[in-house]
């Protein structure tokens, strides 16, 4: 017997009808084993916490469950903050995923990791490197010579007319990750120059945005940049260094 339109429609939309709890109950079943693995997470976080020494009420707050009422003012605040502003993730929700800023996350990936010693120096700088520290200590009064210091530990943004607390904190994160090749400082520990090593005989783009960036800080800072090739000789160098290797300045 055939079997009636009305009866066709019918099976069909039950056949949608299966389909969609199908999907509904995995869509469920995912969203469990997502909440099992992160509360196994938090928990492998927390004990990491227990083990670097961590005051134990620490580690019990960190184990206490959130209310709601306390989420709503997180949200609240963290919608008041002002787009340019950082917000800080919750510290349960960086022990959950292994924030960066979280110690314990951190002693917990370094403890699954191995690590080597790595050059601090390339060939070109250790090539270098001597006769720079010879022309510093014996030609300078009182200068020191650091290599690969961190722009950021040495050069900060200066408040002016108008510049808000945000513009300065993007200003400093705009720093991040910046290394100076040869730092010289004079006898009161301030930045006087720097020297950096040609290697690179074709440009880059990405090179090129990080060395405009050094560059342009350092002249704001009233801070002398100097790129040498690797071949350059001792006499050229000194040359160089000798104007930023006089005395400091009384006063």
């Amino acid at each position: 017997m055939m079997e009636s339109f009305g009866d066709v429609i019918a099976d069909a939309a039950a056949g949608v009808s299966l389909t969609g709890l199908a999907l509904t109950l995995g869509a469920i079943m995912l969203a469990f084993a997502v909440l099992r693995r992160r509360r196994r997470d938090r928990e492998r976080a927390l004990a990491a916490r227990a083990r670097a020494g961590y005051p134990q009420q620490d580690v019990a707050a960190q184990r206490a469950p959130v209310s709601r009422g306390e989420w709503a003012n997180r949200l609240r605040a963290r919608a008041s903050n002002d787009g340019d502003a950082p917000t800080e993730p919750a510290p349960e929700l960086v022990a959950i995923l292994g924030g960066a800023d979280d110690p314990a996350a951190r002693l917990q990936t370094v403890a699954a990791s191995d690590f080597r010693v790595h050059p601090l120096l390339t060939r070109a700088q250790a090539r270098l490197l001597p006769a720079l520290e010879r022309i510093t200590y014996t030609r300078g009064n009182g200068h020191r010579l650091m290599a690969h210091t961190r722009l950021g530990d040495v050069v900060q943004p200066v408040a002016g007319h108008g510049t808000t607390p945000e513009r300065l904190a993007r200003a400093m994160r705009a720093l991040h990750g910046q290394s100076l090749e040869f730092a010289l400082f004079d006898g009161a520990g301030m930045l006087v120059a720097v020297i950096e090593v040609r290697t690179h005989a074709t440009p880059g783009a990405r090179r090129d945005i990080e060395l405009a960036l050094r560059r342009e800080v350092l002249r704001k800072a009233g801070v002398a940049l100097h790129i040498i090739p690797p071949q350059a000789s001792e006499a050229e160098i000194e040359a160089l260094l000798l104007p930023h290797l006089a005395p400091v300045k009384a006063g």
